[in-house]
């Protein structure tokens, strides 16, 4: 069920007066006198009454708006138009799982509800109907990580896909990025099709960074590569490179389909390389991967963050082949393996026990209680902005990672310690400083 706004009766809205705003001689209506957009001249009002029953669609309304009314029912008004986009998304998350596609996003923070209006009257209807968009949503989202982890390394290979995108930088590729490249020029010079020059720059401009970005997305290669096919075909038609037999169609498809198949084989190989989880401890802001893809670990497995400061910290059960990424020193260690196996007892309540841990035993306990437990397919409510006042920001220089011992950075050696406390569902306790005697 796709919500419109048909579907939304007038609640709050219904027989009152809503007063807005516009310039004498403008057309756009403001629903504030004080809004920025009027440029500071004496604007006009105008009342409209609204009806007294219907939905929001029968609103008397006009048709250039620029902002809302500040009224009561304003709130009502930004839950309405944010539930047709939310039930929008979710039917489109809806048809990509029916094309192959599982598309990571639906684990992104925006899927939550705008503020709390339940204390509105007239109410109801609307929350009813959030609650079947959302219990939809829900669904998908449980069918989207079952599948993920079940359907052979689905979740592996979107890491790896992503890693690989990472690979693509200025003037030298990396080497990750540059072998797939490679494959496809090789497979476009054994189909005649292109120059190696020309090529080169084809695949590195729209073929590859399409595909594995599609693929980091939640897309399946083969579905992926159909589709840039079908897309190409297109575009050589449009640019007037017609062939009358269309064999300059079945050339593109043959040499694509080429690509597609090897570049997916790499991927699968890479894949069965790294085929277990890993506990990894790292910076949320600090890796290439991109924030859908952490918000994934965290939904399908649990795990816990803390925010605070300069500090971005995500603890969570991730694919083996996370490790790679974990393996880039360009500006620093971006993170460390806690554990490669037994990673199941690691919930997200052991999780954040563990972050509480360490930070007690770093010297921080007040830290400690900023840590944010991520329990397996919740909803991620972004966090309320507490008062930091009272609360010791960490700023000592070890707030990044090492693999080395009584180094700058944060270590397993460093970490030992309170993981054990937490598998054992211990917590530790701050340090009782002694007092000098005077």
């Amino acid at each position: 069920m796709v919500v419109q706004l048909s579907d939304i009766p007038l609640g709050p809205i219904a027989s009152t007066v809503v007063t807005l705003w516009r310039t004498p001689k403008g057309g756009t209506w403001h629903g504030s006198a004080d809004c920025s957009a009027l440029n500071r001249s004496k604007p006009v009002s105008e009342d409209f009454l609204q009806p007294a029953e219907g939905s929001l669609c029968d609103r008397t309304w006009p048709i250039h708006i620029h902002c809302e009314s500040s009224a009561d029912a304003d709130p009502y008004l930004r839950s309405a138009t944010a539930l047709v986009k939310f039930s929008a998304d979710v039917e489109s998350v809806r048809q990509q799982i029916a094309s192959g596609k599982l598309p990571i996003s639906v684990f992104e923070r925006r899927w939550n509800r705008p503020q709390p209006i339940e204390n509105l009257i007239g109410i109801q209807p609307l929350l009813d109907l959030w609650t079947i968009a959302e219990n939809e949503h829900l669904r998908l989202r449980e069918r989207i990580a079952r599948d993920l982890v079940t359907r052979g390394s689905r979740l592996a290979i979107t890491t790896l896909a992503q890693w690989v995108l990472a690979g693509k930088t200025k003037r030298e590729h990396q080497e990750r990025y540059a072998s797939f490249l490679f494959d496809a020029v090789a497979a476009h010079d054994a189909n005649n099709l292109g120059s190696n020059g020309s090529t080169r720059s084809y695949v590195n401009d729209r073929i590859l960074p399409t595909w594995l970005s599609e693929v980091s997305d939640g897309g399946a290669p083969d579905s992926v590569m159909k589709s840039i096919v079908v897309a190409e075909i297109d575009r050589s038609v449009r640019i007037g490179s017609k062939s009358p037999d269309n064999s300059l169609a079945s050339l593109i498809s043959k040499t694509l389909t080429e690509v597609g198949e090897i570049w997916s084989q790499k991927l699968e190989s890479m894949s069965m390389a790294h085929p277990s989880d890993v506990l990894a401890f790292f910076h949320r802001y600090s890796t290439n991967h991109h924030q859908d893809l952490v918000d994934t670990y965290l939904s399908i497995n649990g795990g816990a963050e803390l925010q605070l400061g300069g500090i971005d910290w995500v603890v969570a059960r991730v694919p083996s082949a996370f490790r790679l990424q974990l393996a880039e020193f360009e500006s620093g260690r971006v993170g460390i393996v806690l554990l490669e196996s037994e990673t199941h007892m690691m919930g997200s309540e052991t999780c954040a026990r563990f972050l509480r841990n360490l930070l007690v035993e770093l010297g921080y306990p007040a830290a400690a209680q900023r840590v944010i437990e991520r329990p397996e397919l919740e909803p991620m409510y972004p966090r309320e902005s507490d008062d930091e006042s009272n609360v010791e920001v960490p700023q000592w220089p070890r707030d990044g990672f090492s693999s080395f011992i009584n180094s700058r950075g944060i270590s397993i050696v460093d970490c030992a310690m309170p993981l054990r406390l937490a598998i054992n569902g211990i917590d530790s306790t701050p340090r009782k400083t002694s007092k000098v005697r005077k």
